[in-house]
């Protein structure tokens, strides 16, 4: 979704109900954007780290980054270092949607990324409005 229509939306630009969906899967995208519409927040998305950096290079703000851990071209740990390069959103919280494999994977990405919140998939709309609201 363009900025422009986001600040539109929102009345001018407040990014405090905007979320950041960086997932390469379309379909998993367009749920979570339905839900995350109903549960009254306006997203933004990209299908790769580069789209979400550029985003963030055109000014985006968003008050929470969905990031999946299989986003091209390297993964989402990856991204999240170059999101907190940027000083705007170098705070904003991140939540991982991330498939555990293995029971240590959790301890992996919290080692990688301090204070990030991890979704793991599959879930429900109520378990993705308690990781937005405990972010």
């Amino acid at each position: 979704m363009p900025i422009n229509f986001i600040k539109r939306l929102l009345g001018g630009g407040d990014s405090a109900r905007i979320i950041h969906i960086a997932n390469p899967d379309p379909d998993m995208t367009k749920l979570i954007e339905f839900h995350l519409g109903h549960l009254g927040y306006a997203t933004s998305k990209a299908a790769s780290s580069d789209g979400t950096l550029a985003l963030l290079e055109q000014g985006q703000k968003p008050c929470l980054f969905l990031i999946d851990m299989t986003i091209p071209p390297d993964s989402g740990i990856a991204l999240a270092r170059s999101i907190r390069k940027f000083p705007a959103v170098a705070k904003t919280p991140i939540v991982f949607l991330l498939t555990i494999n293995d029971p240590s994977d959790p301890d992996r990405v919290h080692a990688e990324v301090p204070h990030a919140h991890i979704l793991p998939k599959p879930f429900c709309i109520r378990t993705l409005r308690l990781a937005i609201e405990s972010a």
